[in-house]
């Protein structure tokens, strides 16, 4: 998964130029909020877009800012990353979406991968 923000460097600024950015964090944090949700046991995890989204967002943090995880975390792209104030309830995003599915650990048996890569 880190492969996506090696390979384009400039992936973030480009996203942000185009206006795709909005688009794509509400997408990629309504697909993971779908899947928890689900009550189907991940049976396959290199098939399941939560288990996906979630390798991408901890495989992506420590890329230099700002890199795609910022953006889908909606964290503040204009300043220094260690220096946002996180407003999770207020922006939909994958923070938003991880904060309650940790919040609420929901259906323990099928979201047991979600639950560890978000502790993580």
């Amino acid at each position: 998964m880190s492969i996506l923000s090696s390979r384009m460097v400039g992936l973030v600024q480009l996203l942000l130029k185009f206006s795709a950015a909005t688009s794509l964090i509400e997408d990629y944090a309504a697909c993971l909020e779908l899947r928890s949700e689900e009550c189907q046991t991940i049976e396959n995890s290199s098939d399941d877009p939560g288990v996906l989204i979630m390798q991408l967002l901890i495989d992506n943090i420590s890329r230099p800012a700002p890199n795609i995880t910022h953006l889908l975390l909606k964290l503040d792209l204009d300043t220094f990353v260690e220096r946002t104030v996180l407003q999770a309830k207020f922006h939909y995003s994958c923070l938003k979406v991880v904060l309650e599915i940790l919040e609420k650990l929901s259906k323990p048996d099928v979201n047991a991968l979600l639950h560890e890569f978000g502790f993580q």
